[in-house]
């Protein structure tokens, strides 16, 4: 709704229709950063950086991670500073560099704290999953995403868990 594109952004992101969200969203970052509406753009960042890893663009997501992961820190925004460490740590686990990648995906859950149900649940799941493939574990990759589609679970969100179908 908003000329930024940050609502708008949302249902792309939900459906989950990445390149769509990815056009939203970078018009969205640009907008929010000359409007100088910095809380908002950490935001923004966060969800740059989750389409931009399932589109592949792993620079983009490295780069939008980042500065979220700084800009968070800054306004004190926990739950967006937990999701941009945990797309970090997706595409640390992507390169290889395991040891990395959970140190970041760690750091993240103790930052989201004691939760039993959000989205960041099934995002530490699937940067796992993902971490766990590209080590070469490909049952450890399957333990990490499978309770994302059991209902009988508590990181069971088969919406926000649809991208970790791919892996």
């Amino acid at each position: 709704r908003d000329v930024t594109g940050v609502q708008t952004c949302a249902l792309p992101i939900s459906i989950p229709e990445f390149d769509l969200a990815g056009t939203f969203l970078a018009a969205a970052v640009d907008g929010l950063r000359r409007q100088g509406r910095l809380t908002t753009l950490a935001r923004a960042l966060g969800s740059q950086a989750y389409a931009a890893l399932f589109r592949g663009e792993f620079v983009l997501c490295e780069q939008a991670a980042e500065e979220g992961i700084r800009m968070t820190r800054e306004s004190r925004q926990p739950r967006w500073q937990s999701s941009c460490l945990t797309f970090l740590g997706a595409i640390y686990g992507l390169r290889g560099q395991t040891d990395e990648a959970e140190a970041i995906i760690d750091e993240a859950e103790r930052l989201l704290g004691a939760v039993t149900s959000t989205p960041g649940i099934q995002h530490f799941r699937i940067a796992r999953g993902a971490t766990c493939l590209a080590d070469g574990k490909p049952d450890l990759a399957y333990e990490q995403i499978l309770p994302i589609f059991d209902p009988a679970h508590p990181a069971f969100n088969p919406l926000i868990g649809t991208p970790g179908l791919i892996d």
